[in-house]
């Protein structure tokens, strides 16, 4: 079986979310799943309408860089895994 893929600021991943990422998913959507956090729930934390964290999933929409660095912050990632 194959061990932690990566790290970020110490937490070892489990090898399904890099996974996911490599085929195609979204990661923020990722992340947040693996948060166990709705698109509601991460908006409120965020500052940001649910539909713009949509839209950010959905590859239909840029995030700000303000916008972005406050994602990762509530998901505890680091920015780079998000873009």
């Amino acid at each position: 079986m194959m061990a932690a893929v990566f790290s970020d600021k110490k937490e070892n991943f489990p090898p399904e979310i890099l996974k996911k990422i490599v085929n195609g998913e979204n990661p923020l959507r990722v992340y947040r799943e693996h948060r166990h956090l709705t698109g509601q729930q991460l908006a409120e934390k965020v500052g940001v309408s649910q539909a713009y964290i949509s839209q950010l999933e959905t590859d239909r929409r840029a995030g700000t860089t303000d916008v972005m660095k406050k994602i990762a912050k509530v998901l505890d990632v680091s920015l780079d895994h998000l873009v």
